[in-house]
């Protein structure tokens, strides 16, 4: 497989971004519980605590870190990262400096949560978007999210990815499903630094959620141009290549629920 060339991709990527992106939280009615700011946003470190949001008729509880890993540096601080609401309604991540690498580190964060609608409601579609992209950094980020239904088996799955140096950008996903009462969402973040570019940070990132057929979450921003039609293939290929094409992160430290077992020991030679 032919790796296209890093120049002319990174300048058409560097023109995409100039475009404003998405608009952000305006029109979201937010009321929080068990963080300090009542009626705007919540710290991931708080919601990790048990804090909840409440977002234009959708609960948004349960809050876990599923697993954080890191290599290079100290572990971030995630009472710098914030939540809050997103209109579509939904959610609106923003990194606040704690989510970046430098150099060649990499960061990887999974979080997972349920979403509620109103009694009587449901949801049958999903989107996320890149909001803030850091167009100075280099290196790699994508965020994608699973979705599980009513009977706890996955209903959809989505992702977005921003690549600088490569000019790999997909910054809107959507999906629709049958009707559910609410969902599970398991969210992994992923950040690799490179160490010609100094590194890459969060900006923020939105999930959005709707009943289905509402003409919401399903429509991009105006500023956001739609995947293609063959998008979901050609994202899964854009990253085989760049784990193929980029150094594994070494060291770190972290925490998951899911240890990995150890290696069997080599045979010594004779």
């Amino acid at each position: 497989m032919k790796i296209p060339s890093a120049g002319p991709a990174a300048a058409a990527l560097a023109a995409a971004l100039a475009l404003p992106l998405a608009a952000g939280s305006a029109g979201a009615s937010t009321t929080t519980t068990g963080c300090a700011d009542l009626h705007h946003a919540c710290s991931l470190e708080e919601l990790f605590d048990g804090a909840s949001l409440a977002v234009d008729g959708l609960l948004f509880s349960a809050f876990e870190l599923e697993h954080l890993r890191f290599s290079g540096g100290a572990a971030p601080d995630l009472a710098l990262a914030r939540v809050l609401g997103a209109a579509g309604p939904g959610l609106r991540f923003e990194g606040g400096g704690a989510l970046a690498v430098g150099g060649a580190d990499a960061l990887d964060l999974w979080l997972s949560y349920q979403v509620s609608p109103l009694p009587g409601g449901s949801l049958g579609e999903a989107a996320m978007a890149l909001d803030v992209l850091d167009p100075a950094g280099s290196g790699l980020l994508y965020v994608d999210q699973f979705l599980s239904g009513d009977a706890g088996t996955r209903v959809a799955a989505n992702a977005v990815l921003l690549d600088p140096r490569w000019g790999f950008l997909r910054p809107f996903d959507s999906s629709g499903f049958s009707p559910q009462g609410s969902l599970a969402v398991l969210t992994r973040i992923h950040l690799s630094g490179d160490a010609a570019g100094g590194g890459l940070a969060l900006g923020a990132f939105s999930q959005t959620f709707g009943p289905g057929g509402s003409g919401g979450p399903s429509a991009a921003p105006a500023s956001l141009p739609m995947p293609e039609p063959a998008a979901p293939l050609l994202f899964a290929v854009n990253l085989l290549v760049l784990r193929a094409v980029r150094a594994s992160p070494r060291g770190g430290a972290g925490r998951s629920p899911r240890p990995t077992p150890p290696r069997p020991a080599r045979p010594a030679r004779s």
